[in-house]
């Protein structure tokens, strides 16, 4: 088979790395169809998809920089391929699919797939996490046999971590490590007024370094601080109960929210991602024990690491977290026994020992990961997608 992946971003590997793997144990031509339309300079640059995001000299991957949109129609012609595999829709791309001469696959990537609902019926394979979020499609979309449920591939049982590894490779002591993922950039978020913004702007996320303000809303913060439970106050509060226990406090961050140099004094590692065959996220929650998150998709990930989870909500980000909770489900981000929800005013006058004080239950675990994404040990979702779509082209 000829099987192009579309890398439109950086992270986009994440998800198909996988699925790229079990290609080419199967000698299939592989195609990496990197999106150079986006701009290196303003918005999202530093998840400029570049060529050397994907280190493998294996013969039959093929790495092809896209300039335009139109020529993933005209290469699909040229070499022919059976399959095109996105995390995006080909609206996306200002494409109609009625112009490719192969298939298109969507692959779930959390909440973000849904973004391209409309498309949905125009795409000739959906492979979802679980029933749970193929469900969340609307009736229209809901009655075709396309839409598949196989789980979530970067959980395959054949993905091993090695503790001992990663700890030497971040140069960490082998001792108990709490994780801490900052609240994402302001921009990214819905408020319900331009007050509830500004307030989350200035005083609640320490300043993005590339705003040309940046100096002046530092000072801002850093005053703000004395009066204010924000962001760097959590972190203060986390990193001093660790030191007290002999634990490490690692920062897990992404290329879209830069830490400052701040955080360092309140942290022993700041990491962004690393790595990306090797996702850095899922190495750290491999070794990691606690986990202290905003509401996010990574919360099932964390979950699926074995990590008691604290899934930490802001009053000034509860407009965006109404809409986020009321698609996932509230049981995505508080299960019983797993994970435990709590608001950043309760979580400064509370503490961290008792907030953390629950077992962790391997029974909720498998349930948690089966209700959301279909999770079988023995099963290897990467492979069953890909005889999925060998035998269909079969047909």
């Amino acid at each position: 088979m000829k099987i192009a992946f579309i890398i439109n971003k950086k992270m986009t590997l994440k998800f198909v790395k996988d699925i790229i793997n079990i290609c080419l144990k199967k000698n299939f031509n592989i195609y990496l169809l990197f999106d150079y339309t986006i701009d290196r300079q303003h918005g999202k640059w530093r998840e400029f998809p570049s060529l050397d995001v994907f280190q493998n000299e294996n013969e039959n991957i093929f790495k092809i920089a896209i300039t335009k949109h139109i020529q993933i129609v005209e290469i699909s012609k040229k070499e022919n391929f059976d399959y095109i595999i996105s995390i995006i829709s080909p609206s996306s791309f200002k494409i109609e699919k009625k112009n490719l001469n192969c298939k298109w696959v969507l692959l779930q990537s959390g909440i973000d797939t849904f973004h391209y609902e409309d498309d949905f019926k125009d795409i000739d394979y959906i492979f979802f996490y679980s029933e749970f979020w193929k469900n969340k499609c609307s009736n229209k979309n809901n009655n075709s046999k396309n839409l598949l449920c196989f789980g979530n591939s970067q959980f395959d049982n054949q993905i091993n971590f090695n503790r001992k590894k990663i700890l030497k490779k971040y140069n960490l002591e082998d001792k108990k490590i709490y994780l801490y993922l900052p609240f994402g950039p302001v921009n990214l978020y819905n408020f319900s007024s331009i007050f509830t913004k500004f307030i989350a702007l200035y005083f609640f996320n320490w300043p993005d370094k590339d705003d040309k303000f940046y100096f002046i809303k530092k000072r801002i913060y850093k005053f703000a601080s004395i009066f204010y439970f924000n962001e760097i106050n959590i972190l203060k509060k986390i990193y001093t109960y660790c030191k007290s226990k002999n634990i490490y406090l690692v920062i897990k961050s992404r290329s879209k929210r830069l830490i400052d140099k701040n955080y360092i004094n309140y942290s022993d590692l700041i990491l962004y991602d690393e790595e990306l065959l090797k996702p850095t996220i899922h190495e750290i929650l491999h070794i990691s024990d606690v986990v202290f998150t905003p509401p996010s998709t990574v919360v099932g990930e964390s979950i699926y690491f074995k990590n008691k989870t604290i899934v930490l909500n802001n009053n000034l980000f509860s407009y965006n977290n109404k809409k986020y909770f009321d698609f996932f489900s509230k049981d995505y981000f508080f299960w019983e026994n797993l994970s435990k929800g709590i608001n950043t005013i309760d979580f400064k006058n509370r503490n961290i020992g008792d907030i953390i004080n629950f077992k962790f239950s391997e029974t909720d675990r498998k349930n948690y990961l089966l209700k959301f994404f279909n999770f079988n040990e023995n099963v290897n979702v990467s492979n069953k997608i890909i005889e999925k779509l060998e035998i269909d082209l079969k047909l």
